[in-house]
C-alpha cells in the first residue's frame, strides 16, 4: 500500500520528465524552419558625377558629347522604395535545447531579390531673356513674358539586386503566441544591369510670372539612345529586429505557422563598373510567414 501511494505521488513528475525527453534530439545545422517574405527597401542612392556616368556607360554617344557642367539646374537623385522578395531557411545551432536558456540561437540563410531599382541624373544649361510684354486693357498692368532656351541631358539607369544573406538570430522563448527576435547579418551579391536610357533635348519655354502653365513649351531638337546597363557588386551589413505571432495555440498544423514582421537598418554597399565602392544607409521592411519543420 505504501509503495502504491508513493508511486501515485511521483507519477506527475515522472510523466513530465518523460514528456521532456520524448522530443527527439535535434541535430546541429538541421533545418528548423523555412519562410517567405515580401516587403520593400528604402534607400538614398549615392550621387554619381558625369565622369562616373561616362565610365559606367562608355558606349554612350550622347554622354561623350558637350554635356553641360554641373550648375544650379543640374541634379542627381535616387531616394526610392523598391519591392523586395526573400526566401529563407533557419538552421539549428544548439543541438538539443538548452533548458536554462531564454533564447534559441539560429543561423538564417536567405536569398533576396530586389527588382525595379532606378538611378538617374540630369545636366542642363539655360539662357533667359525678355520675349515680350503684355498690357492689361482695363488695368494697365504690365506683364513681362520671359523666354528660356534650354539644353538638357538625362540618364536613367535600371537594375536589380540579387543577394545571399547569413544572419545570426536570437529568438526569445515565450509561453504566449507572441514572440520577438533580434540579430545581425551580412550579405553579398550582385547588381544585375537591365536597361539604361540617355535622352538629349533642346527647347524654348516662354512664360510670365502670372501664367501657369507656360504660354510656350516647345522642344526644338531631341535625341536618345538605349544601352545595356553593366553589372556590379552589392553587399550589406544589417541589424535585425522582428516580432512574430503563432497562428495556432495547440492545433498540430496552425501552431507551426508564424506571421512575422521584420525591420532591418542596413549599411548598403554598391559598386558599378568603372566606379568606386559606395555606401549608403537603407531600411528593409518585410512581412512574411515562417513554417516550423521540427
Amino acid at each position: 500500500m505504501r509503495t502504491l501511494i508513493l508511486s501515485l505521488a511521483l507519477w506527475p513528475f515522472g510523466l513530465a520528465a518523460q514528456d521532456d525527453y520524448a522530443q527527439p534530439p535535434q541535430r546541429m545545422w538541421a533545418v528548423q524552419d523555412v519562410s517567405g517574405t515580401y516587403g520593400s527597401i528604402i534607400q538614398d542612392e549615392a550621387f554619381y558625377s558625369l565622369g562616373e556616368w561616362r565610365a559606367m556607360l562608355p558606349g554612350s554617344r550622347l554622354l561623350q558629347g558637350d554635356v553641360p557642367p554641373m550648375n544650379a539646374w543640374s541634379y542627381g537623385y535616387g531616394a526610392y522604395a523598391y519591392p523586395l522578395f526573400t526566401v529563407s531557411a533557419g538552421l539549428n545551432l544548439d543541438g538539443q535545447r538548452r533548458p536554462l536558456s531564454r533564447y534559441d540561437r539560429q543561423l538564417r540563410v536567405s536569398l533576396s531579390y530586389a527588382p525595379e531599382n532606378e538611378m538617374n541624373s540630369s545636366w542642363e544649361r539655360r539662357r533667359t531673356g525678355v520675349f515680350d510684354t503684355l498690357v492689361g486693357q482695363h488695368t494697365g498692368q504690365v506683364f513681362v513674358i520671359d523666354t528660356t532656351w534650354y539644353e538638357r541631358y538625362s540618364a536613367f539607369f535600371y537594375y536589380s539586386r540579387l543577394e545571399v544573406d547569413a544572419s545570426m538570430l536570437w529568438r526569445r522563448r515565450t509561453a504566449t503566441r507572441w514572440g520577438w527576435y533580434t540579430g545581425a547579418g551580412i550579405s553579398l551579391g550582385m547588381i544585375i544591369g537591365e536597361d539604361c536610357y540617355v535622352d538629349y533635348r533642346t527647347g524654348v519655354r516662354s512664360s510670365g510670372y502670372s501664367f501657369n502653365p507656360p504660354l510656350v513649351d516647345q522642344v526644338r531638337a531631341r535625341d536618345s539612345e538605349m544601352l545595356r546597363a553593366p553589372n556590379g557588386f552589392s553587399g550589406a551589413m544589417r541589424a535585425v529586429i522582428g516580432a512574430e505571432f503563432r497562428l495556432g495555440a495547440s492545433h498540430r498544423f496552425w501552431s507551426r505557422l508564424h506571421l512575422h514582421y521584420e525591420l532591418q537598418p542596413i549599411l548598403q554597399y554598391t559598386q558599378f563598373a568603372g566606379t568606386n565602392l559606395r555606401s549608403d544607409m537603407a531600411w528593409r521592411s518585410q512581412l512574411g510567414i515562417r513554417a516550423l519543420l521540427r
